[in-house]
């Protein structure tokens, strides 16, 4: 059996997939092709200042953490979503995609790292 980091919630994946680690992998390989361009998308919108957009990307975004064995932070995402859909500011949208992103880019360090080893064990 395939030993995940120790930071990613191996036991809510097996609520969600059971023991199946080809799925996750199938997780990880969308979160970092489908997923992460809406979080680069986000950051887009904020330097264009295309604030309206940025609630409706976010919520996309939200899921794939949970999907990942991440879920601790799709709440933090969720918060993000309803302050950006209320009457924000750019300021604080900027500050508070700038407070999130260093979480996002450790997710994405490690799902590349589990990815890699995934493939030198054959899965």
């Amino acid at each position: 059996m395939f030993s995940f980091n120790s930071q990613i919630n191996v036991s809510h994946l097996n609520n969600i997939y059971g023991d199946d680690v080809t799925i996750v992998k199938i997780m990880f390989e969308s979160f970092l092709e489908d997923s992460l361009p809406i979080w680069d998308d986000i950051q887009a919108k904020l330097q264009q200042k295309n604030f309206a957009v940025i609630g409706g990307l976010a919520h996309q975004f939200k899921p794939c953490f949970s999907m990942i064995g991440f879920p601790d932070i799709s709440p933090k995402i969720h918060e993000y979503e309803l302050y950006a859909k209320g009457s924000p500011t750019g300021e604080e949208l900027i500050r508070r995609y700038n407070e999130l992103a260093p979480e996002v880019a450790k997710v994405k360090e490690i799902v590349i790292e589990e990815l890699k080893r995934m493939d030198e064990e054959g899965i």
